[in-house]
């Protein structure tokens, strides 16, 4: 990347655009960015298949039903929080409100990149929008992450 910049001439005080180069060179002359652009991914990316688990019939709660979620998917945890940073469910009890408002603060202002093995995605539910959080090593391909989000729905559908 190339950028310009003014600067003004010792001998005649008039204004001089000068080049300058961002992109470092190696010695072989190829560019490289000295700053990743993202973290990378999670090391384990395969996903084992989903498990054949029914995550409404014979639960008692709406957190039996996110444990059979985690369950099915091979996930490490589910949560459901509100847009404005209240804890709706989760899989696991140790979420507290302080990371409930932690993730809705990141996804109301988009900054996924900044969370490793975490995937966030909206729900609408009866005029009400929810964020899934899902907590997992492994890299979720999206056809997985579909079917997460369907069965996040059946489960608000039966509990709430």
């Amino acid at each position: 990347m190339r950028k310009t910049w003014l600067k003004r001439s010792p001998d005649t005080a008039e204004q001089i655009r000068q080049w300058i180069d961002y992109e470092p060179r190696l010695a072989d002359g190829r560019s490289y960015s000295p700053v990743p652009s993202r973290n990378p991914l999670p090391v384990s990316i395969t996903v084992p298949a989903p498990k054949n688990i029914n995550c409404l019939k014979g639960k008692t709660s709406i957190t039996e039903s996110l444990k059979a979620l985690v369950e099915k998917y091979s996930l490490d945890e589910f949560t459901l929080i509100t847009v404005d940073g209240l804890l709706l469910a989760s899989s696991q009890d140790r979420i507290g409100a302080a990371d409930a408002a932690k993730y809705s603060a990141l996804f109301s202002r988009n900054r996924l990149e900044e969370m490793d093995g975490v995937i966030m995605f909206e729900i609408v539910h009866k005029d009400s929008s929810l964020i899934g959080v899902i907590r997992s090593e492994k890299c979720l391909p999206p056809e997985i992450e579909q079917k997460v989000k369907n069965n996040t729905k059946d489960i608000l559908n039966w509990w709430i």
